[in-house]
């Protein structure tokens, strides 16, 4: 290292808390440590970020003036069903897909009300089924 005082670290994650402990020795002994403590900037949204619970990356996008996850945490899914369904999407009553990578809705024969029919809903990250009642005139899977 020389007399060079300067040093870059690379690969650390944004928005953390690092502490560095510098001191310096040669033939005459050691120096008293220093210690630095500072916190990396926060990353620019639309950057991936690491989760370190599961450690998956996500991908980010500026919604308003925040940043969001594109895509929400699977930290529970077990599969213990067994039950796998491919994604589908469903079609808007002007023609227009939506989510055809990302969920698999199933409609019901019967009618949450005159305009609407139960929906059921399952999607890649959530562990859950969920049901809603949906508009007539936009399209999806048949169920019994």
């Amino acid at each position: 290292m020389g007399t060079d005082t300067s040093k870059t670290e690379t690969g650390l994650n944004c928005d953390t808390l690092y502490t560095k402990y510098i001191w310096a020795y040669n033939s005459c002994g050691t120096s008293t440590p220093t210690t630095i403590t500072q916190t990396t900037a926060n990353c620019p949204c639309g950057q991936p970020i690491t989760d370190a619970r599961d450690g998956k990356s996500y991908n980010t996008v500026l919604i308003g003036e925040q940043c969001w996850m594109v895509q929400n945490l699977n930290t529970g899914a077990t599969n213990t069903s067994g039950f796998t369904a491919l994604p589908g999407g469903y079609r808007c009553d002007y023609g227009n897909f939506f989510d055809l990578t990302y969920d698999a809705p199933f409609w019901s024969s019967s009618e949450s009300s005159s305009s609407n029919a139960w929906r059921r809903y399952l999607c890649y990250n959530y562990e859950n089924v969920y049901r809603y009642g949906n508009y007539k005139t936009h399209g999806a899977r048949g169920a019994a």
